[in-house]
């Protein structure tokens, strides 16, 4: 995984450099476009981590199923579906 961290951080130092800019009507900010590419590269580091939790989680159905522990897989798949809604939010930004 990309380190974006030194990326992050320079983001919201120039945010903060450019706070109180005066900006003409219609024209992008910077200090707005910093914090929300810095918050999109946020996002981006955390993703992998919810697709190796979901991945996971997947295996431990896989073995429930074969050993028919249904009460055990139901729990498992609501874990998914809730993380699949969360990831699902994260993708709408």
């Amino acid at each position: 995984m990309k380190n974006y961290k030194p990326y992050i951080n320079a983001l919201r130092q120039c945010a903060k450099e450019h706070e109180n800019d005066i900006t003409p009507f219609a024209h992008i900010r910077v200090s707005d476009l910093c914090r929300d590419t810095a918050n999109l590269l946020e996002e981006l580091e955390q993703e992998p981590v919810i697709d190796k939790i979901r991945s996971e989680i997947q295996e431990h159905i896989n073995y429930n199923k074969k050993m028919n522990y249904q009460g055990i897989v139901a729990g498992l798949l609501l874990t998914l579906a809730i993380i699949d809604k969360y990831k699902g939010e994260m993708g709408d930004i």
